[in-house]
């Protein structure tokens, strides 16, 4: 079976709105079809943008994980970001960058270098 493009009708449009939110830039996706509000944890301004990782950022990302669509895409690039950051870093600031990008690496089920990250 074969499915015919349509043209969008205002029914169907999705609206994009973006607010600070507690981890970070959260988006609002306004589904007018179904009539709810879903909340789009942004990873990146999560895990890059902000400078505190704890209990309650790992929670945050968990959260949007479990938002499905385009997260885990987006957890990958935010991989890449995070290793260009710990390879330019000071010894001071890489602590950071390593324990992120550890954690960034569980969720993306690479284990091995999540353990050696996070040693």
């Amino acid at each position: 079976m074969f499915c015919r493009p349509t043209r969008p009708s205002a029914a169907s449009a999705q609206v994009m709105q973006c607010a600070h939110g507690i981890g970070g830039l959260v988006c609002l996706s306004d589904s007018l079809e179904s009539g709810t509000l879903e909340p789009t944890i942004d990873l990146r301004a999560l895990l890059v943008e902000r400078e505190d990782c704890d209990a309650g950022t790992v929670a945050k990302l968990r959260e949007g994980l479990a938002q499905g669509g385009n997260q885990f895409r987006s957890l990958r690039e935010v991989s890449d970001l995070l290793r260009k950051k710990l390879d330019s870093a000071s010894p001071a600031t890489a602590k950071k960058w390593q324990l992120k990008l550890g954690i960034v690496s569980f969720f993306l089920g690479h284990m091995r270098q999540a353990v050696e990250l996070l040693q």
